[in-house]
């Protein structure tokens, strides 16, 4: 547990406080066993308390004083702090006293460590005696009595399995007994076996503590199978493999079978009870909103908004908060969270909310999507699949699963910052544009990352009223806030510390609540005697305060640890695994160098308590999500990425940046996993001391780094691709020089059939290509022959794929065949463009006459830059009983903006041969509108969604086509119709209808005919007379008019007879015919024009 603490945590006594919290983290994120107990006769070091209450330390300094002169001792050492509430005394560090207890000599530090321990000797006496009599005469409890006496191993034991609940699933304890060891506590190694008083005597204190813990303690938690039991006698040499090999054989049995035992059974009851994972979730971000809203304070006006929001039963939109990196948008949704409930305290409501990125599970826009579905599910009784398809996920949320939830049960669903997903969700296409009313959604985000701003605000139609901004503090509420806040922590300030923070805060115009609250992260820790640190008037933003944290934390935890560490976690995409960032720090040399200076250990790993002291001091601005599979840990706020990217990438030096990357990619490819790695000692007197004279100081040492296959096998006996390091390894191997670079990259990737294969199963041709392309464009100049003809076949490599793009490009010139499935993917892995946003079969594609974008039907309408294969346009149809039929898009189409006095003319028939700029194809696809139609509506949607035009048809369309494109022109032909209606699509108004029911023929015979399927069928002749003159349709009736020579003036046809029937013929007297003469006579004749009221 302790290996390799630093000498500064024994300096400030910040030992225990490191092991504790190691033991919380392991609790938290171990899957099965978390915490093992070792126990033999040592009971461990029992050093003296960091800090005493201050009324318990002022009655032991009392009756010290009473017996003793030793009163003087505390008061040298230990300091009040009247800042910590209750008021408590702090062991000074040594080095405020024993200054060379810090020095680089390691004489001076020997000497200084004697020294140390002598007074720490009296201490421990004074301070035992004195509770001892407190504990005695009643005035003190026997848990205050025991923090003088038990051991950082009982305090380890008592949070590991004492306090624990699920002990018996989780920990393991093994007692070992030296039957004879108290007739050789003479021998030279039995100190190292049991605790001793003196040179012959065991330390009986120690032991009864320890037999205490033994016998009563551990088995009150444990069960007898969690416990085992072993006796060994004594050698000469001490407990050693040769002399104990039956009790280590069976040790490592009983060790592997019960760890085994209990990581299948964690594992399984993960599996088999599927709701637990939901519930850890839930439960993980119902703790963080808990704790979030613990230090909100104001946001009066936003609160407000969100509250207007919620209440309107007429917005079905969602609503996007948004505001600069660290203005506090996550601590308002978790106020809004809990205010909910009072805005709808009349009704039934569930509130789905998610902290993104802060648990694998919200990482990436599937898993949350995935997430909140099943919460759905959980919550309404609401059967749903569990799709591996985004699209389709996506689909049943929202035609599903909300849809389904009873109108009397409101929903509200938030998701926070949703730039800390993967940037495969920045395009928003997965976000619902409409919900029931019943059902609110809110989204934050920074307002200048990745365009998520820009897409949310195309898709949301640029409504303001749906956007909710969050403005930086005022200084006014600084105070206020700080004190709450400093009183959860128990904390306080004197007045000379308050005056200045005020000071400071009043030089601010305006207050991030993350400046806010990194300065309060560096005050709170302040004691009453510190003296104040000028250096905080030049922290200006929230840069400065980041720097002003990173660079008091070099000073704690070694610079080159702690610079390195944030440097491997920064560098690295998304974040970094804490078994990958341990494995490269161990394989750092300059690293292992700066952390064993005074000693070689006999394993060269890089202990993992020093990275726990890092986490656990950057514990509340990093976060833990999932990348590529794996959980990874990085900033949670984006202002430490690039601050951190400034002070320890940027500034790199050539040296130093080819150590770092060499690193990185030596633990990908395997580079000594299983074998030695050199180690070179520098410090003279380590080398005399270890006898390095003949190796020159250099030492062979296994690091002991973790296995990098590229495909490995899962639980379920699946196929699974390292992610990690086909990812990884292309991004830290470039940075090399061309020597090193091409060669691996040859070996390892290129021309690596395994590593090429797997790449290919789970990423894109583009990520290929860009991979490629990166080392095809390294710089060879002056490098030697051979590197030249690696460049070369890369070169080539990179010409076949661009041969196979282009036969993908060009090949519907030569053959019109499209593949009828929902996925349009050619056989192989030369994949240029899918289109696979549709979850059911497409119905219709087109190209728009450059090429340069296609269009895909289902339930939406998808736009396809071809060049670079992004989609820029996600338009949702109306929701539709029936399936949509067809797809035109009218590029060219001239759009009127009457309220912007403007009009809009897209040319798209561009012959030049000129490509446009990607900004201009983009701004072009915007002002498309799509003709679509199904059998029984025909639509004009804008790029936005907006419907421009919508025409109903009960008897169903037969025909729908654009005639005119650039005017909006269509024709639309509805079943047994007798008219062809053409409309313009841009003014939504009939341009005209044209009739397709009536021949009239010059003998007087007028013959009916219907159009079906595109074909004339006759339906009826009649004789109307040599007289007749003139015919016109007029909807479902014909009008005749006569010469001058019958007294007739109209005759009125009823056309309804040939639509209600399905008869083919009809004879003469089936058609109604009503004869009319005016009084007196229309005259004069015969008529020349018939006008209907609706031309």
């Amino acid at each position: 547990m302790r290996w390799g603490i630093q000498i500064e945590s024994a300096n400030n006594h910040g030992e225990v406080a490191t092991c504790l919290k190691e033991i919380e983290l392991c609790k938290k994120y171990s899957v099965a066993t978390n915490f093992v107990v070792l126990l033999s006769h040592r009971y461990g070091s029992r050093p003296i308390p960091a800090q005493i209450r201050a009324s318990l330390f002022e009655l032991l300094k009392e009756t010290v004083c009473n017996e003793n002169n030793e009163g003087k001792l505390l008061t040298q050492w230990y300091q009040l702090d009247t800042n910590s509430i209750p008021p408590a005394y702090i062991l000074k560090n040594i080095s405020s006293i024993i200054p060379n207890f810090l020095s680089k000599n390691t004489d001076e530090i020997k000497q200084a460590d004697k020294e140390w321990k002598k007074i720490n000797n009296r201490l421990r006496q004074c301070l035992r005696q004195a509770a001892e009599t407190c504990l005695q005469q009643g005035q003190i409890t026997e848990i205050d009595y025991d923090e003088f006496f038990i051991s950082i191993t009982e305090k380890e034991i008592i949070n590991g399995i004492l306090s624990s609940k699920d002990a018996n699933e989780r920990t393991l304890c093994f007692l070992r007994e030296i039957v004879d060891i108290h007739d050789h506590l003479s021998d030279e190694k039995a100190s190292k076996f049991i605790d001793m008083s003196s040179e012959t005597d065991i330390d009986q204190e120690a032991k009864k503590l320890l037999d205490r813990l033994k016998n009563i303690r551990i088995p009150s938690i444990l069960k007898s199978q969690n416990i085992f039991k072993y006796k060994v006698h004594w050698s000469s040499n001490g407990i050693n493999g040769q002399d104990h090999s039956k009790y280590i054989e069976q040790f490592n049995n009983d060790f592997y079978t019960s760890i085994k035992e209990q990581i299948d059974h964690c594992v399984q009851s993960r599996y088999t009870i599927g709701s637990d994972s939901l519930q850890h979730e839930i439960l993980e971000h119902a703790i963080q909103c808990k704790t979030h809203i613990r230090k909100f304070h104001g946001r009066i006006d936003v609160l407000s908004k969100l509250e207007k929001y919620i209440k309107n039963n007429r917005e079905h939109q969602p609503c996007v908060l948004y505001g600069d990196s660290g203005c506090g948008k996550t601590s308002v949704l978790a106020k809004t969270a809990i205010e909910i409930f009072k805005w709808w305290s009349d009704r039934s409501v569930s509130v789905i909310l998610r902290f993104l990125g802060t648990t694998p599970s919200s990482s990436t826009i599937y898993k949350t999507l995935h997430s909140i579905s099943e919460q759905i599910s959980e919550i309404y009784n609401i059967p749903m699949i569990s799709y591996s398809d985004i699209n389709q996920l996506c689909d049943q949320l929202e035609l599903n699963l909300l849809l389904q939830i009873p109108n009397n049960e409101y929903l509200v669903i938030l998701l926070d910052s949703i730039d800390q997903l993967h940037r495969d969700a920045y395009d928003c296409k997965w976000l619902p544009i409409k919900f029931p009313s019943n059902i609110k959604f809110i989204i934050s985000t920074l307002p200048d990352h990745e365009n998520i701003f820009v897409n949310l605000k195309n898709i949301l139609n640029e409504n303001l009223n749906l956007f909710i901004y969050i403005p930086p503090f005022e200084s006014s509420t600084v105070e206020i806030i700080y004190n709450d806040w400093l009183a959860i922590k128990k904390r306080s300030l004197d007045n000379e510390q308050h005056l200045f923070i005020n000071n400071l805060m009043k030089k601010k115009n305006q207050i991030l609540p993350l400046f806010m609250k990194l300065v309060f992260d560096i005050i709170s820790i302040w004691h009453s005697y510190d003296p104040i640190d000028e250096c905080l008037n030049e922290l200006n933003d929230v840069d400065d305060c980041i720097r002003y944290l990173f660079q008091r934390l070099q000073i704690i935890h070694n610079n080159i640890l702690f610079s390195r560490s944030l440097c491997y976690m920064t560098a690295c995409r998304n974040g970094i695994s804490q078994n990958e960032l341990e494995d490269i720090l161990s394989l750092d040399d300059d690293v292992l160098k700066s952390v064993f200076q005074h000693y070689i250990p006999p394993v060269r790993r890089l202990p993992g308590i020093l990275w726990t002291r890092i986490r656990n001091d950057l514990d509340e601005y990093i976060t833990e999500k999932e990348v590529d599979d794996t959980p990874v840990i990085y900033w949670y706020h984006r202002r430490f990425i690039e601050v951190a990217r400034e002070l320890y990438i940027s500034k790199l030096k050539d040296k130093d940046r080819k150590i770092i990357f060499q690193n990185v990619v030596d633990l990908f490819t395997e580079t000594w996993n299983g074998k030695n790695k050199p180690f070179k000692i520098d410090d003279p007197k380590l080398v005399k001391k270890y006898k390095l004279d003949q190796s020159n100081g250099e030492i062979q040492a296994n690091r002991f780094t973790t296995s990098q296959p590229i495909e490995f096998i899962d639980f379920n006996g699946r196929i699974q691709y390292n992610k990690r390091k086909l990812n990884e390894l292309p991004q830290f191997l470039i940075q090399l020089a061309p020597t090193i670079a091409l060669s691996i990259a040859a070996e390892e990737m290129f021309f690596n059939y395994s590593f090429m294969h797997a790449k290919f199963s789970c990423s894109s041709f583009l990520d290929i290509e860009s991979d490629l392309n990166q080392f095809q464009q390294v710089d060879i100049y002056g490098e030697s022959d051979e590197v030249e003809i690696i460049h070369t076949e890369l070169t080539l490599l990179f010409t076949t794929y661009m041969v196979f793009e282009q036969c993908d490009e060009q090949s519907p010139h030569h053959c019109g065949l499209i593949v009828p499935y929902f996925q349009l993917q050619p056989p192989g892995h030369d994949l240029i463009i899918p289109i696979n946003k549709h979850t059911m079969p497409v119905v219709d594609l087109n190209l728009i006459s450059n090429e340069s974008a296609a269009i895909s039907l289902l339930h939406k309408i998808i736009v396809i830059d071809m060049d670079s294969g992004d989609i820029v346009i996600d338009i949702k149809l109306p929701q539709l009983n029936e399936p949509y039929l067809n797809s035109t898009t009218l590029p060219n189409m001239i759009i009127h903006h009457t309220n912007q006095n403007m009009k809009i003319e897209i040319d798209d028939d561009d012959d030049s041969g000129l490509r446009h700029s990607d900004d201009e194809d983009r701004e072009k696809f915007k002002h498309y509108p799509f003709f679509v139609n199904s059998f029984h509506h025909v639509y004009l949607v804008s790029s936005h969604g907006d419907i421009k035009f919508h025409q109903i048809s009960i008897k169903g369309y037969l025909i729908a086509e654009i005639i005119n494109s650039k005017y909006g022109l269509c024709i639309l032909v509805e079943q047994y119709s007798n008219s062809i209606q053409c409309w313009n699509l841009e003014q939504n108004k009939l341009f005209t209808k044209v009739s397709i029911k009536n021949i009239v023929l010059n003998d007087g015979f007028i013959h009916f005919y219907t159009f079906n399927n595109s074909t004339f069928i006759h339906r009826s002749t009649i004789n109307i007379g040599k007289h007749l003159d003139q015919a016109i349709i007029n909807k479902d009736k014909l009008i005749c008019t006569f010469n001058s020579t019958i007294p007739i003036d109209f005759a009125y046809i009823d056309l309804n007879s040939l639509n209600q029937t399905q008869q083919i013929i009809l004879s003469d007297k089936e058609i109604i015919k009503v004869l009319i003469a005016f009084n007196p006579p229309i005259i004069p004749k015969p008529i020349e024009r018939i006008i209907l009221p609706d031309e």
